[in-house]
């Protein structure tokens, strides 16, 4: 796996749309297998649209994620950590109906942020801020962030030490899971400062 790897001032993803045509790419990006841990990667000022998942943490221990804009992301996480998932920094992107129904089963949109399904300690040290959010869609099932959970349940494996906060969510349709912050379990947890507008 790679690492000290910066990716920066692309376009990357399908043709642009509103709907999942078939045949897009499934990610835009993809860092860490399930059995490797990249480590000090800084994603920043890129548009990435019309995929399934925008980028996928399959094992990431420090990486930054800033200034990008996600549109027209299509599958059920935008960003997605899964195995390890840890000491991340996502700040001052924009998501613009960054997750969304492709009309495949099971396709449904869990969150714009979702990390997740993996043992505990590989889901610790992750701060969310200065990001803004809007949906205007069906409402997600998990949440726009989700932190925390295995395989199986929302409540499994515990999240430590997350900070969410001056955050915006904007445009969400009706829904009890509509714009939620999901953070489970844990210590040194701090969601604060949020702001949800016109959902």
């Amino acid at each position: 796996c790679a690492s000290h790897v910066t990716v920066k001032y692309l376009n990357l993803g399908g043709a642009e749309g509103t709907s999942y045509p078939g045949g897009e790419p499934d990610s835009a990006i993809y860092q860490g297998g399930f059995y490797d841990t990249c480590t000090n990667w800084t994603i920043e000022h890129n548009y990435i649209h019309n995929v399934l998942v925008s980028i996928m943490f399959g094992g990431s221990n420090g990486a930054v994620v800033q200034y990008n804009r996600f549109q027209w992301s299509l599958g059920k996480e935008c960003i997605r950590g899964q195995n390890v998932a840890k000491n991340l920094i996502i700040r001052f992107n924009q998501f613009y109906n960054a997750c969304g129904y492709t009309g495949l089963p099971g396709e449904g949109c869990t969150a714009e942020i979702a990390i997740w399904d993996a043992d505990a300690g590989n889901l610790d040290n992750n701060e969310i801020y200065g990001n803004w959010f809007y949906l205007n869609r069906d409402a997600n099932s998990g949440g726009s962030i989700v932190i925390g959970g295995n395989s199986t349940s929302w409540a499994g494996s515990a999240a430590n030490n997350t900070l969410v906060y001056n955050n915006t969510f904007a445009g969400y349709s009706a829904g009890w899971m509509a714009g939620n912050i999901l953070v489970n379990g844990g210590s040194g947890n701090i969601c604060r400062n949020n702001l949800w507008y016109d959902t």
